[in-house]
Formats: structure tokens, sequence, C-alpha cells
């Protein structure tokens, strides 16, 4: 599809230099980065954090745990 997008001249000297330097085509540039940009972030896991608490202190499941950082 074509479309017209009116850009500031630094910023589309930036990005014609970038797919210069990067071996891609302005429209390719634009494609990528706009897929970058519109993507959903990726949730990472991480381990939860070590803490001592009494030796009767309940330890939740790892199911639980995901639940609570990851919802």
């Amino acid at each position: 599809m074509r479309t017209t997008v009116e850009l500031p001249d630094h910023l589309l000297d930036a990005a014609k230099r970038h797919a210069l330097d990067s071996g891609l085509s302005l429209k390719q540039l634009f494609i990528s980065a706009l897929e970058m940009r519109l993507a959903k972030p990726v949730k990472t896991r991480r381990d939860p954090p070590f803490v001592e608490g009494p030796a009767d202190m309940k330890v939740p499941a790892r199911e639980e745990i995901d639940e609570a950082m990851f919802g």
C-alpha cells in the first residue's frame, strides 16, 4: 500500500543514512522500525528473589509465584 508521510528533514536524512549503512531500502527500514515499535512486549521470566523467613513460613508454589509476577 502506498501512503504519504511528512517527516522533519533531519529525521528523513538520518533514516536514509541508517538504511544505506544497514544495506536496507528506506521502505525496509520503515517496515522494520514500525514492526518493532508496534510489537507487543515479551514477558521475560525471572526467578523471584530469595528471602529468608521464619521456619514455619508458607513457601508459595512455582505456579503461585508465576501468577503473582506475570499475571
